[in-house]
């Protein structure tokens, strides 16, 4: 009996052995992981999928269908260089053509590599209409970065023809139209791509720039906020929503979108120099210029990094390495705007007033109705000597940018100079009884009537300043101030 019972209790211990062992075989071997990759896939939880494909991969290292999942998870989270390593195995593996050689496209044409991608797949020939339409976006995509708009036009009626829905193409045909001035056309593809991908975030983004191009960005804000929503590990669309962010002084929706980019991917390229824009527009110009250099080593060439590093370096007084970068952008994009205003403020306050109007000439040419272009052409003709077309120059600013009061006291400032002086006095204490919120008017006149030495007056402009910042000790400085001047030292010390 006892014998009986002690096999019986080897043969369940056995057998509880042997489930084990099985059920850690079937959790390790490579179809286990790949089932669990594709369900974090679903989730849009790349970064798991990855580590279960891996692991996949360690067991079965030819296993096609483990590296193509492998490539598309990669292509998701950024990584174009490992996926086009990861779908090239999966090829020499045997995978069906119709689905790997659409995702080596991708790879290709995120990288920028579209020279080779039309070389190299151009001929290729697939069998699926879906598998056609995906690598003949891809190959128009090429074809327009290489400026061959008839391959490109050939490319996407092919794609669009074997699949008319396809959201990519669809997206395309909208890019290419609003790149010809095309704006309702653009937007007539874009709302079918969005009707059939309602969260795609390259639509939404698209979406984003039709606004900023109608110049709504309230709209564009709102598009980009809801694409992050829906998409919240897209680094394109969080990109987009922090630099726009900045543009409009949403500094804390900038800074709240970096935090969330350093969480997935903070050695990218858009993380770091998102960084840079951030930290420039926060006022921290060294931090910024550390962000800045790590992009630029990396891509020495990006006009996009240039600009920003010659902003901060004017902005840091690094006078001969922020015209470097700024000539450089201004070479290769001559009509770019804002490195032809930031090289027109260095020469100004580097004292080459003269190189500054040679910068701006074009630049108003141009943009005649671009009001701080218009008021650093007052700048460096005030600069020259000549005050009339400093005025003029001004006076057309405050035309088209209404209600600045401090380009207002600017004017009232040059009128001065030209010795127009009942008119500028009457300008500033005009901008001084106007708001009770700004205190420019009443900085200027206190400065205007100091250098004339005008000290009673000078006093009556402290005093009005006085009423509208009761509590600021700078008011008291600058009573003190006129009572030094007249010689007053116990008035002063007090």
């Amino acid at each position: 009996m006892t014998t009986l019972r002690s096999r019986s209790l080897r043969l369940a211990v056995i057998a509880v052995i042997a489930a084990m062992s099985t059920t850690g075989c079937a959790r390790n071997d490579p179809a286990s992981f790949i089932a669990s990759a594709n369900s974090y896939i679903a989730k849009s939880d790349y970064k798991a999928a990855i580590i279960e494909l891996k692991n996949a991969l360690q067991k079965a290292p030819d296993n096609a269908e483990a590296r193509l999942l492998l490539a598309k998870s990669l292509l998701a989270t950024g990584d174009a260089v490992g996926a086009e390593t990861e779908v090239r195995k999966a090829i020499e593996a045997h995978g069906p053509d119709d689905e790997t050689y659409p995702v080596l496209a991708e790879s290709l044409a995120a990288q920028g590599q579209f020279a080779k991608l039309t070389k190299e797949l151009g001929a290729r020939k697939l069998a699926t209409p879906k598998a056609r339409a995906k690598l003949e976006v891809s190959l128009a995509m090429a074809y327009l970065a290489q400026r061959d708009a008839k391959a490109a036009r050939t490319a996407l009626d092919a794609a669009l023809a074997d699949e008319p829905d396809n959201v990519r193409g669809l997206l395309l045909e909208a890019q290419v139209a609003g790149g010809g001035g095309d704006l309702p056309g653009a937007r007539k593809y874009l709302d079918a791509a969005l009707a059939k991908a309602p969260n795609d975030p390259e639509g939404l983004l698209l979406k984003a720039q039709l606004a900023l191009a109608d110049r709504n960005r309230d709209e564009a804000l709102k598009v980009l906020e809801h694409g992050v929503d829906a998409n919240p590990r897209s680094l394109p669309l969080r990109y987009a929503l922090a630099t726009l962010a900045v543009t409009t002084g949403k500094l804390d929706v900038a800074k709240a979108q970096l935090g969330k980019m350093k969480e997935f991917a903070p050695q990218d390229f858009r993380t770091v120099y998102t960084e840079a824009l951030v930290d420039f527009a926060g006022g921290d110009a060294a931090n910024a210029r550390d962000a800045i250099q790590k992009v630029l080593a990396a891509s020495p060439d990006s006009m996009q990094s240039l600009l920003l590093s010659g902003l901060i370096d004017l902005q840091l007084r690094s006078y001969a390495s922020a015209e470097d970068s700024l000539l450089r952008v201004h070479a290769a994009v001559p009509n770019d705007p804002i490195s032809g205003r930031a090289l027109a403020t260095l020469y100004l306050q580097t004292g080459r007033a003269a190189q500054a109007l040679q910068v701006l000439g074009p630049a108003l040419q141009r943009s005649p109705d671009d009001a701080y272009l218009l008021r650093t052409a007052g700048e460096a003709y005030l600069a020259l000597g000549d005050a009339a077309h400093a005025a003029a120059s001004y006076e057309r600013a405050n035309s088209i940018d209404k209600n600045n009061v401090a380009s207002e006291v600017r004017l009232a400032q040059v009128r001065l100079a030209t010795g127009e002086t009942d008119r500028g006095f009457g300008d500033l204490q005009a901008l001084a009884a106007k708001d009770s919120s700004e205190y420019q008017a009443e900085l200027a006149l206190y400065s205007e009537y100091m250098r004339r030495r005008d000290y009673d007056h000078a006093m009556t402009a402290v005093d009005a300043l006085d009423k509208k910042q009761p509590k600021s000790p700078f008011v008291a400085n600058l009573r003190g101030g006129v009572y030094v001047a007249k010689r007053d030292l116990k008035s002063a010390q007090a």
